[in-house]
């Protein structure tokens, strides 16, 4: 688990990489977009991220 609470207004980016027991690397990125607004109560679903293999 990754908690983040962002100290400003501005968008962030993360970039996760993993890798397996066998070498293989992945990475998954984060768009966050830190507005500070009132909540209407509807949801939105947002994509987790963009994954990908990379190669070696």
């Amino acid at each position: 688990r990754l908690y983040y609470t962002a100290d400003g207004e501005e968008a962030h980016n993360f970039i996760v990489v993993v890798e397996d027991n066998f070498g293989n690397s992945y990475e998954l990125e984060f768009d966050f977009n830190n507005r500070n607004v009132k909540d209407d109560g509807v949801i939105t679903v947002v994509p987790i991220g963009n994954f990908k293999p990379l190669t070696r």
